[in-house]
């Protein structure tokens, strides 16, 4: 997003640049929710100082449920990855009152959830570390997919504004919804969505599919378009997770960083995007 923004600044201050600055944002299908106030103790809430008779909150995000290219997901559209994670101690008190909130309503009733009553009364009481507290018994569950790239950024009065238009999210958070909450309930939990959020946001400053810049921002050595042919400004490149025009359903971490290896090692060597389509 700052790359983006960045040129988006630049351009109103004159820099020339592709008509499509801002444009194919995607939030790499993200979702966070959690399953609460589960059968046990899971402790995914991170504290700087443990007691010594307290098991410390472990790393986050050390395993995975992968379900690409399942029953669940033939379509590698459809496809779609879960990881645990943990909550810093900084944000806590945020997690406690979201997971409070949203279930604030909702009483566990009958004799074989008294336990799951008294969890809740716990970290009211007592926060959210307290031991065999609904909040120490909640899972974090994060996931990436696929979304439609519907995410556009542009400037207006010095501010930067993000419009969304959520085309055909409904239909694929259903589905994603359905597989965590069977996830939740098989620990004995209950499925908590978060409000909609991405740590994995692409595009912004997408490249070219045609070798223009009517076709995308950048050309394929990461060189920025100064408009809508093939001309570029020497010595300004992009080389971050904001050119990569599609979501990809995973941490993308190696892909940048592969993509930004690849650029620093070659050269410029033609504008020919045919003949370089054809060397690459």
């Amino acid at each position: 997003m700052g790359t983006t923004e960045i040129l988006l600044r630049s351009r109103s201050h004159g820099l020339p640049t592709s008509p499509l600055l801002g444009q194919r944002l995607s939030g790499n299908g993200d979702l966070l929710a959690f399953a609460y106030n589960c059968d046990k103790d899971i402790n995914s809430i991170g504290r700087e100082q443990s007691s010594p008779s307290s098991k410390p909150c472990g790393p986050t995000i050390s395993a995975c449920l992968d379900l690409r290219m399942t029953d669940e997901a033939p379509n590698v559209r459809d496809g779609l990855l879960i990881q645990e994670g943990a909550v810093p101690e900084a944000l806590s008190p945020l997690i406690q009152t979201l997971l409070e909130t949203r279930t604030c309503f909702t009483w566990p009733f009958g004799n074989s959830n008294i336990v799951k009553g008294v969890a809740r009364i716990k970290s009211w009481l007592f926060g959210p570390y307290c031991t065999s507290g609904s909040v120490r018994r909640t899972a974090v569950y994060l996931s990436m997919s696929h979304d439609e790239n519907e995410g556009t950024l542009e400037m207006k009065n010095g501010s930067t504004i993000l419009r969304w238009s959520g085309t055909g999210a409904e239909q694929r958070n259903c589905r994603i919804q359905k597989i965590l909450a069977s996830a939740a309930a098989s620990i004995g939990g209950t499925l908590i969505d978060a409000p909609c959020m991405t740590v994995h946001p692409l595009g912004g400053a997408c490249m070219s599919n045609d070798g223009t810049g009517s076709g995308g921002v950048i050309n394929h050595m990461g060189q920025v378009y100064c408009g809508t042919g093939q001309e570029v400004h020497e010595g300004l490149l992009c080389m971050d997770a904001s050119i990569i025009p599609t979501s990809l359903g995973k941490s993308y971490r190696i892909d940048a960083c592969q993509v930004t290896d690849f650029f620093s090692r070659r050269e410029p060597v033609c504008n020919d995007y045919s003949s370089c389509r054809t060397m690459l």
